[in-house]
């Protein structure tokens, strides 16, 4: 398994803001919600690990036994939700970056009356759009652009749509995300 440790993972960077949080106390509020939002994307991470080894074993024998098909069906919804939420939280802390470095156009990470009012408008479609203000050409970027573009992600959000507010897994699910050449075949 891999290791998720978010003391580790984007260290430099977290360096980077503790050293301007030195300097500048005030930038306290979003230094926490940056550090919380990057912990939020180990511990995902780590999720997604224990849940990729679990998947074949829960997958064995599911069409006789109704506890282990429902075991599966878990499975899969917990995958395609953290691996939703793991972009969310990386997208949060990446906008609490930018909020430091460009308060005019990370609006949503500064403090109203010392309370962070609008956390929930952070998502990443607005974090792309704050980034394509603050720096468009820069390579973090255009990889967030290729990355919330790709297919990969699509399908992440369409399984986890699919499976948070419609229905179970069945046999086969097609996934909604029409650039997606492929189907989802469940009943390995």
């Amino acid at each position: 398994m891999t290791e998720r440790n978010p003391h580790k993972f984007l260290a430099s960077l977290t360096d980077a803001f503790r050293k301007r949080l030195d300097v500048d106390p005030t930038v306290k509020p979003q230094f926490h919600y940056f550090t919380a939002s990057m912990e939020a994307v180990s511990v995902r991470f780590s999720a997604l690990d224990r849940l990729a080894a679990e998947f074949p074993i829960a997958s064995v024998n599911t069409n006789e036994d109704l506890g282990k098909r429902q075991e599966r069906n878990q499975i899969l919804f917990d995958f395609f939700s953290n691996a939703s939420a793991v972009v969310e939280s990386f997208c949060c802390g990446s906008y609490f970056i930018g909020s430091v470095l460009d308060p005019a156009n990370f609006l949503l990470g500064k403090p109203r009356n010392n309370l962070m009012t609008e956390l929930w408008k952070i998502d990443p479609k607005k974090t792309l759009i704050a980034y394509n203000s603050f720096g468009p050409q820069s390579a973090f970027t255009k990889r967030l652009q290729d990355f919330l573009d790709s297919n990969e992600y699509k399908l992440i959000n369409s399984m986890r749509n699919l499976l948070v507010h419609r229905m179970v897994p069945g046999i086969t699910i097609r996934p909604l995300a029409r650039s997606a050449a492929h189907a989802i075949d469940l009943d390995l």
